[in-house]
C-alpha cells in the first residue's frame, strides 16, 4: 500500500490525501475507501492501473509483494503487458501496432497496393461489364429494331404474319413506340383468326345462318356448325356416306341438303333429320333462305317441296334454268324469255334475252334486273308493266350485283359502277391475276360489298376498293354478324372481326370532304351542306336549313346540337347580314352571331368561340356561342392573332405581341416582334412567328430564337407539344417544347391534326396515312381518299374519296407493353414459333 502511495505521489505530484486531517485519513483507510487520485492525462492507464491496485481497499486485491508490483513496473517499462490492467481489444491492437511497426507498415502498403490492384481490376470488370451490357442492349435494340421493321414490310400484305412477329417482341423492347404504329397498321389491312377445318383435297364452301351466329362449313360428305369467331372448334352436323351435292340455310334453325342420290334432308341443329319429298331421280335445289320456302328443279319440272316432309306443295311446270334473285323466282320456258315470279305479284316476262348465255340479278324494290356475260352487262327497268333497257355496257364481268340502287360488276381488275348513258367508272385492285374468281365470290352486305380476290378478300361501298382481309387462296365466304368468315382451298378456315377494322361507309356527293370526326360522330361538307354520320346508328344526316346560307369552307364548331357556320357572301349581301357568322340548329333554325367581327373561329378542341374585330378579340364559350364573352384590347390595330384553349396571343401592326391566359383572363406585358407573316401561341404561352425570308422565330420572355429558316412556309399552328410548321414543299417541320426541330416529307399535304395526341392525318401515295411527329412513323390505312380528319385523341379518322364514299374508323390499340401483348393475342391466333417462317394457328 505504502509503495502504491508513493508511486501515486510520484505521478500525481501530491500525495493521495493532501489536504485532509489525518483523523479523516485514517478513518477513510479504515472503512476500506481508496482515495480519489485524479491522474494527469499524459499518464499511460497502465501505470494508473498499478498504483490503484497497490492501493486497494481490500487488501487481497493488492500485489501480494513488493516483487510483484515490480515485475509489474518492468513489464511496463519493457512495453509488455502489465498483469494488473485488463486491456480492452482496441488497447490490445494498439500496442500490438506499435510493436511490430515496421511489419505494419510493411503489409500496410502491400494492402494498399492490393487494395488499387483490386479497385483498379474491379472497375475494369465492371467497365467491361457495363460495356458487354451497352453491347447487348444495342444488339437486342438491333435485332428488335428488324423484327420491327420486318413486321412493317409485311403490315399491309400479310397483316396476320406481321401481328405475330410482333408477339415475338419481348416486353422490355425499347421498340414499342414503333411496334404499335406498325400494329395499327396491320389491324387496319385485317387481321384475322384461323384454323385448319377441312381436308385440302375435297371442295368446301361454308354459309352463314340467317341471324349470323353460326357457319355452316360443307366438305365432301360432311358438314360442321361453327362459331363465326373461330373461338372454338365446329362441330359435326351430318356426315352422308351418299355425298353431299348441295346445301344452303332453310332458317335460322335448319339446313336443307341434297344428296349425291338424289335425297333431299332437312336438318335441324340439334341433328334431327326430315326426308323430303320430292318425287323425281334428278334434282337440283333452288338456293336462297329466308323466305321459309324450298323450290327445286326435279327432272326438268319446277316443283315447291313441302318444308315438313309432305308431297310438293307446287307444280310450276318445265323449266330450262332457274334462280332465285332477291326473293323472287327468276326461270326461262325457252331460250329467249326470262320470267319473274314475286310473291303476290303477277308473273312477268322479259322477252328477247339470251337465256342460256346469260346470268342474272335483281333489285326488284327499284324493279330492275341486270343480265351479264363476261363481255357484256346489260341492265333492264320495269316502267308501266313494260321491262325496258336501261344500261348497256362493256365490261369483262365475272359477277355483277346491286348494292341499293348502285350495280357494280366485279372485274379481274377491279371493280366497275355501272351508271345509264356513262361509261363504266372504273376503281382498280388486283382482285384476280387469270380472271378465275370463285363462283359466288362477291356479296353485298349491310356493310358494303365484299368479293374474293385471289389472296385477298376486298371490300367496296361506292368507291374505291380496299383490302379487307388477306386469306391464302379463299374459295367461298360468308358474312356471319360482324365477322367475315372464309374457307380456302387448303382446308384452312379464316375469320376477321370487322368492328376492329373494317371503317363505317357510307355515300355522299363527290365534291364532298371531311371535316371534322370525334367517337361518335364525323362531319362532311357537301357543297353547301353539312352532312353529320352517326356511328351508332350508321346514318347519315342532312342537316336541314338554307342550303346556301353558308361559307362551310370556314366551319368554326360542332356540337350534339347545333353548329357554328360562317355566313355565306351572298347571304349577308341580300339580308344586310352584319354577322360574320350564325348558329344552325339540327332543326335547320338559323341564328346570326351579331357584332362588329370580321373573323369567327373555334379553338381546336372546340372550347372557345373567338371574333376578332378591327383592335380586339372577344372570346366566347363555344358551348353558349349567344351569350357575350370577355374582350381583350390590342394596343393597335391587330394584323393576327394566335389561339389554343389556354391562352391568346395578339399582334398589332406595329409588331406588339399581348398574350392573354384565358383562364385567369391575366394579361401578360407585352414585347415587340416586328413584322412578319404568321403567329402562333403554344400550350405554355410561347410565341413563334415567321419572317419574309422563310424563317421561324421562337420567343421566350420576349426574347427572340431563330429555330428554322430558308423555308417555303405555307402554315404555322401551335400544337399542345410545340409548334407545326407545313411548307409549300410538301414538308412538315416540327418544333417540341425544347426547340427541338425535325422535318418530316410526307410527300402530299398534312390535312388534319390531332390537338390532343402526337398525329397527324395526310394523305401520301393517295391514301390515308397517320403521321407520329415524335419519330415520324406513319400508320398506312389501306383506303384511298382525297380528304381526311383526325380526331383530337388521334385514334379516330373520317375520310372521303373522289367518287363520294365516306369511310369512318377508330382504332384503338393499348400503348404500355404489357398491354398491347394481350391485345395482339386478342386481335389474331396466329403465332410464330422461334426460327420458324411458318405460321401457327393456336387453338
Amino acid at each position: 500500500y505504502a509503495l502504491g502511495a508513493t508511486l501515486a505521489h510520484l505521478l500525481v505530484g501530491k500525495q493521495p490525501f493532501a489536504g485532509v486531517d489525518p483523523t479523516l485519513a485514517v478513518e477513510t483507510i479504515a472503512r476500506n475507501e481508496v482515495p480519489r487520485i485524479e491522474f494527469p492525462e499524459e499518464i499511460m492507464p497502465e501505470l494508473r492501473t498499478i498504483a490503484q491496485k497497490a492501493m486497494a481497499a481490500d487488501r487481497d486485491a493488492r500485489y501480494p509483494d513488493a516483487g510483484a508490483l515490480a515485475s509489474d513496473l518492468r513489464r511496463f517499462l519493457a512495453g509488455q503487458l502489465v498483469a494488473a490492467h485488463a486491456y480492452t481489444a482496441r488497447e490490445r491492437l494498439m500496442r500490438w501496432l506499435r510493436k511490430h511497426r515496421l511489419v505494419v507498415a510493411i503489409a500496410s502498403i502491400a494492402a494498399i497496393a492490393l487494395l488499387v490492384i483490386s479497385t483498379i481490376a474491379i472497375r475494369n470488370v465492371v467497365v467491361a461489364r457495363d460495356e458487354a451490357r451497352a453491347a447487348q442492349q444495342r444488339a437486342d435494340d438491333r435485332a428488335d429494331q428488324m423484327l420491327v421493321a420486318q413486321a412493317d414490310a409485311l403490315a399491309t400484305t400479310d397483316p396476320a404474319f406481321a401481328i405475330a412477329l410482333l408477339k415475338q417482341l419481348p416486353e422490355s423492347s425499347r421498340m414499342w413506340l414503333r411496334a404499335r404504329v406498325v400494329a395499327e397498321t396491320a389491324v387496319a389491312h385485317g387481321v384475322g383468326r384461323g384454323m385448319p377445318a377441312v381436308d385440302a383435297a375435297a371442295y368446301s364452301r361454308i354459309a352463314a345462318s340467317p341471324s349470323g351466329d353460326v357457319v355452316a362449313i360443307y366438305s365432301g360428305d360432311t358438314i360442321q356448325l361453327a362459331d363465326p369467331s373461330l373461338t372454338s372448334p365446329p362441330r359435326l352436323l351430318i356426315e352422308r356416306a351418299d355425298g353431299i351435292s348441295q346445301f344452303f340455310w332453310f332458317d335460322d334453325d335448319s339446313i336443307v341438303v341434297a344428296t349425291d342420290k338424289r335425297v333431299v334432308l332437312r336438318v335441324h341443329r340439334d341433328g334431327t333429320i326430315k326426308t323430303l319429298d320430292a318425287k323425281g331421280t334428278s334434282i337440283a335445289l333452288v338456293m336462297e333462305h329466308g323466305d321459309g320456302r324450298i323450290f327445286a328443279k326435279v327432272d326438268g319440272d319446277l316443283r315447291e317441296l313441302d318444308p315438313d316432309g309432305g308431297p310438293p306443295r307446287a307444280e310450276i311446270g318445265p323449266v330450262k334454268s332457274v334462280d332465285r334473285v332477291d326473293g323472287a323466282l327468276l326461270y326461262s320456258v325457252d331460250d329467249k324469255t326470262l320470267v319473274i315470279a314475286e310473291d303476290g305479284a303477277p308473273l312477268q316476262m322479259l322477252h328477247d334475252v339470251d337465256v342460256a348465255a346469260r346470268l342474272f340479278v335483281a333489285n326488284l324494290r327499284e324493279h330492275r334486273i341486270a343480265t351479264y356475260t363476261d363481255k357484256e352487262v346489260v341492265e333492264y327497268e320495269r316502267i308501266d308493266g313494260v321491262w325496258k333497257e336501261r344500261g348497256r355496257w362493256l365490261v369483262e364481268a365475272a359477277h355483277v350485283l346491286y348494292r341499293n340502287k348502285v350495280l357494280i360488276a366485279i372485274e379481274a381488275s377491279g371493280v366497275a359502277y355501272l351508271w345509264p348513258g356513262r361509261p363504266p367508272s372504273r376503281e382498280f385492285a388486283a382482285i384476280s391475276r387469270d380472271r378465275a374468281i370463285t363462283p359466288g365470290a362477291a356479296i353485298a352486305t349491310d356493310m358494303g360489298v365484299f368479293v374474293i380476290g385471289d389472296s385477298a378478300i376486298f371490300a367496296l361501298a361506292s368507291g374505291p376498293v380496299a383490302i379487307a382481309g388477306y386469306a391464302d387462296r379463299p374459295s367461298s365466304f360468308a358474312k356471319a354478324g360482324p365477322y367475315l368468315v372464309t374457307m380456302a382451298r387448303t382446308g384452312m378456315l379464316r375469320s376477321w372481326d370487322l368492328r376492329r377494322f373494317y371503317p363505317h361507309m357510307a355515300s355522299v356527293k363527290n365534291d364532298a370532304h371531311a371535316i371534322a370526326v370525334d367517337t361518335t360522330r364525323a362531319w362532311f361538307q357537301e357543297g353547301h351542306q353539312v352532312v353529320v354520320y352517326d356511328l351508332a346508328t350508321h346514318k347519315l344526316e342532312r342537316m336541314k336549313g338554307e342550303l346556301q346560307a353558308f361559307d362551310h369552307s370556314s366551319v368554326a364548331c360542332d356540337g350534339p346540337d347545333f353548329t357554328i357556320l360562317k355566313l355565306d357572301e351572298d347571304r349577308r349581301l341580300m339580308q344586310k347580314e352584319p354577322a360574320q357568322a350564325a348558329v344552325r340548329t339540327r332543326d335547320g333554325t338559323i341564328t346570326p352571331i351579331a357584332g362588329d367581327y370580321d373573323v369567327a373561329v373555334c379553338t381546336p378542341a372546340q372550347s372557345w368561340l373567338v371574333l376578332k374585330r378591327k383592335s380586339a378579340v372577344e372570346v366566347r364559350d363555344a358551348r353558349t356561342p349567344e351569350r357575350a364573352g370577355r374582350v381583350f384590347e390590342a394596343p393597335g390595330e391587330l394584323r393576327s392573332f394566335g389561339i389554343n384553349e389556354r391562352w391568346l396571343a395578339m399582334r398589332d401592326t406595329a409588331g406588339g405581341v399581348t398574350r392573354v391566359e384565358l383562364a385567369s383572363g391575366r394579361v401578360l406585358p407585352a414585347f415587340n416582334v416586328g413584322a412578319g407573316a404568321e403567329l402562333a401561341v403554344d400550350l405554355r404561352g410561347r410565341i413563334a412567328t415567321t419572317t419574309k425570308d422563310g424563317a421561324v422565330v421562337l420567343w421566350v420572355d420576349g426574347k427572340p430564337r431563330t429555330v428554322a429558316d430558308k423555308l417555303e412556309i405555307g402554315l404555322l399552328s401551335g400544337h399542345p407539344f410545340g409548334f407545326l410548321v407545313f411548307t409549300r414543299d410538301r414538308a412538315m417541320i416540327t418544333i417540341d417544347h425544347d426547340a427541338r426541330v425535325a422535318r418530316y416529307d410526307i410527300g402530299e399535304v398534312a390535312l388534319s391534326v390531332a390537338w390532343g395526341a402526337y398525329r397527324v392525318a395526310i394523305i401520301i401515295d393517295g391514301k390515308v396515312g397517320i403521321l407520329d411527329i415524335r419519330d415520324g412513323s406513319l400508320v398506312r390505312l389501306p383506303w384511298r381518299a382525297s380528304s381526311v380528319a383526325i380526331s383530337v385523341d388521334g385514334a379516330s379518322i373520317a375520310a372521303t374519296s373522289r367518287s363520294g364514299q365516306v369511310s369512318i374508323l377508330r382504332l384503338e390499340i393499348p400503348s404500355e407493353p404489357r398491354a398491347l401483348l394481350r391485345w395482339l393475342d386478342t386481335v389474331t391466333n396466329a403465332t410464330l414459333e422461334p426460327g420458324s417462317t411458318e405460321l401457327t394457328w393456336k387453338k
